[in-house]
């Protein structure tokens, strides 16, 4: 196949692909795609022109899967991950489609925000090579991903020594171990939870309000910097020349990512249709419309987080 094409239309992400002459198209396999048998996996439009054959993907509530891995999810969020793609390559064995022909490359990967799941590309091609350690890769790539959020360490650090071991990769062990990586999280989690729940009990607890300053401000967490608004609009994303404040080094972050905006002496965050989208304590933004920000609260630009604390009231 050629080089795929990936653009952002509005709301939409567009996938395109040029087709070889010698490249034949499985019609059951577009058929189980287009009829939604496999909802992970993105309809398929087929274009025939003098140019050739191409197929076109066409996603909406959609950003890249990389940028989502990357944005500080929960431990509990990336294993639903892993299990939900471990579900997909499952279904598409009992629908007796090719598993070589999901696209794996975890940058052709997407991640719908409103129904939550993984969504993939499938080249409906013949002749594809089935392999379960065409699978190893993405599921490994995750996990180192993951690993430089510092969350988790000792389970992510147990993840990817599953990768480590030198029998061949199997789906079906895979899965096993993932289960049992669940069942020590959420055992983990409860110990925790019920160890908090004394200490508040014997001396009783509250939760720390956010600092306030005279001004609204929000801290950028991976360099502890400290950004005071005190002009509206503001501006934040790549281009200095865009932008109030540039985060220049990370490709992550649109030229022009969002835009903050004061009315009645409360701030709002809109998104500015940004290719990895915008999330405000872990929820995708829609993109051109505005949220209110609540002092404490996290807004990641891509996989670049910062929190916001509202001004001092007079």
């Amino acid at each position: 196949m050629s080089r795929i094409k990936i653009k952002k239309k509005k709301e939409q992400i567009v996938v395109t692909q040029t087709l070889k002459k010698k490249e034949l198209l499985n019609d059951m396999e577009i058929d189980v795609v287009n009829h939604n048998e496999i909802p992970s996996l993105v309809p398929i439009e087929i274009i025939r022109g003098l140019g050739g054959t191409k197929l076109r993907f066409c996603l909406n509530n959609a950003v890249p899967f990389p940028s989502y891995v990357q944005s500080a999810i929960p431990f509990s969020e990336f294993l639903r991950l892993v299990q939900q793609i471990i579900c997909v390559i499952q279904d598409c064995e009992k629908h007796g489609i090719q598993v070589g022909s999901l696209d794996l490359n975890w940058d052709h990967i997407f991640y719908n925000y409103v129904s939550r799941t993984v969504q993939f590309l499938f080249w409906p091609l013949l002749s594809v090579e089935e392999t379960d350690a065409a699978v190893e890769p993405l599921f490994q790539w995750m996990g180192e991903t993951y690993s430089r959020s510092r969350q988790a360490a000792s389970f992510i650090g147990e993840y990817l020594g599953y990768f480590d071991r030198r029998e061949e990769f199997n789906l079906f062990h895979f899965e096993r171990a993932i289960r049992s990586l669940q069942h020590d999280w959420d055992e983990d989690q409860k110990s925790h939870r019920n160890e908090t729940e004394s200490r508040q009990a014997k001396k009783g607890s509250s939760v720390p309000r956010p600092g306030f300053s005279s001004v609204p401000t929000l801290l950028q967490l991976s360099t502890n910097t400290k950004i005071e608004l005190k002009k509206f609009p503001f501006f934040l994303g790549r281009s200095p020349e865009l932008c109030d404040y540039a985060i220049a080094d990370n490709t992550y972050v649109g030229k022009q990512h969002l835009k903050l905006s004061r009315r009645g002496g409360r701030i709002y965050a809109v998104d500015l249709n940004s290719l990895n989208g915008t999330l405000l304590d872990g929820e995708f933004l829609t993109s051109g419309r505005e949220v209110e920000l609540r002092s404490g609260c996290k807004i990641t630009l891509g996989n670049e987080e910062f929190m916001f604390f509202a001004q001092r009231e007079q």
